[in-house]
């Protein structure tokens, strides 16, 4: 929820300035969702296979929120 909250709040802002401050925030919570990830992993909480799968997704989040703040940047000169 906080990685789509902060893109919008982004969107809201109405600068590419204020959208690169929160595609950042919303990387930051993709960090935090790799923490929980390794929380839920210590206290059995999901199967390996499957937390495996969210863990790989949540890079691919990451690694996609690093690209548009790269593309805005780029875009505002």
């Amino acid at each position: 929820m906080s990685i789509s909250n902060n893109i919008s709040e982004g969107f809201e802002r109405e600068t590419d300035k204020e959208l690169i401050r929160f595609l950042y925030f919303s990387k930051g919570s993709s960090g935090e969702v790799r923490n929980l990830f390794n929380v839920m992993e210590e206290i059995g909480y999901f199967d390996k296979r499957e937390l495996i799968e969210y863990r790989e997704q949540i890079v691919v989040i990451s690694k996609q929120l690093a690209n548009y703040i790269k593309y805005v940047k780029k875009r505002c000169g």
